[in-house]
């Protein structure tokens, strides 16, 4: 499923940097600069990334050409309990940071965002992803080139990005 609702407006205007969990770099959504693809993840949905981040970085090897970013689901988190689930994520990060190849630098490639206020689920219009992830195409000025989930997201992607790239 493809929803191209607003492609040459920045949607994510105005949203403060977030802090990447693993090694602390802020990530300024609201001007990216370079074509960024949003995986949007619940605890259930989370293996859903691994896929669709290779294919990615299969058409895309490298984080200059497109910068990929988790966003984790953890709206309704209650603050007391924030550090626990910041630690399950680290464990996320570490698994990923090992799974890099050599050369690539985490800050880089391995972009773990949680959105604790749900503002990045908001601006784009995910409700939900605990039965699958969602995947934004953002271009590099900041339009929503589309939003797709499914069996097929990976493949649906790559088709959003050429097109952005185009």
């Amino acid at each position: 499923m493809i929803d191209e609702r607003s492609a040459g407006v920045s949607v994510l205007r105005g949203l403060a940097p977030m802090k990447a969990i693993g090694h602390g770099r802020q990530v300024d959504l609201s001007a990216p600069g370079t074509t960024t693809v949003l995986i949007f993840v619940g605890r259930e949905t989370q293996a859903e990334a691994k896929p669709i981040s290779q294919a990615i970085r299969d058409a895309y090897p490298e984080a200059s050409q497109v910068r990929v970013c988790n966003i984790a689901d953890v709206r309704g988190i209650p603050r007391l309990v924030r550090k626990p689930v910041e630690m399950m994520m680290k464990s996320s990060y570490n698994d990923a940071v090992e799974g890099l190849a050599p050369g690539r630098a985490p800050e880089e490639y391995v972009l773990i965002l949680p959105d604790w206020d749900g503002e990045v689920f908001k601006a784009l219009g995910v409700e939900e992803v605990s039965t699958s992830a969602a995947v934004a195409v953002i271009d590099r000025a900041g339009g929503l080139a589309g939003v797709v989930r499914g069996p097929d997201a990976a493949e649906q992607v790559v088709a959003l990005l050429e097109q952005a790239a185009s």
